[in-house]
């Protein structure tokens, strides 16, 4: 079972990952992000965890040179302590936000997708998160 997937809607790229991401997925992703993020400023992100401290220094080098730019980031989790995280970067930079599952609607409207695309981010959302072993967000 893959440990990450993602996949892009517009200019918005939705990824959802497991626990402990495999080596190999978390390089196909750093490769999809160096080649896409100026093209995609808005990012659905789907996970029960947060990133291991090398892959947040990681993840800042390559977004490094995107932060001037317009960006949205909108982390969907069950967990309380990823919330939290997401609440204390939003101190520092508001493009992240924080959402529960039952938030999914609130999350798309800050990563500002358009309400006619919210059912197929819904069917996209969710087949990624079957690819990783998540559980479904909300019908």
């Amino acid at each position: 079972m893959r440990t990450l997937a993602h996949a892009t809607l517009g200019d918005c790229i939705i990824v959802a990952f497991a626990r402990q991401l495999a080596a190999q997925d978390w390089k196909n992703y750093e490769r999809f992000l160096r080649a896409n993020l100026g093209q995609r400023q808005r990012s659905l992100v789907i996970s029960e965890t947060k990133l291991s401290n090398e892959q947040r220094r990681r993840m800042e080098d390559i977004i490094g040179p995107a932060r001037e730019r317009d960006r949205r980031v909108a982390i969907v989790t069950c967990s309380t302590l990823v919330r939290g995280f997401a609440k204390a970067l939003s101190l520092f930079d508001p493009a992240f936000r924080g959402f529960s599952p039952g938030e999914l609607e609130q999350a798309f409207h800050h990563v500002e997708l358009p309400p006619a695309s919210f059912p197929v981010a819904r069917r996209l959302a969710n087949e990624l998160c079957a690819q990783v072993g998540l559980p479904p967000l909300e019908p």
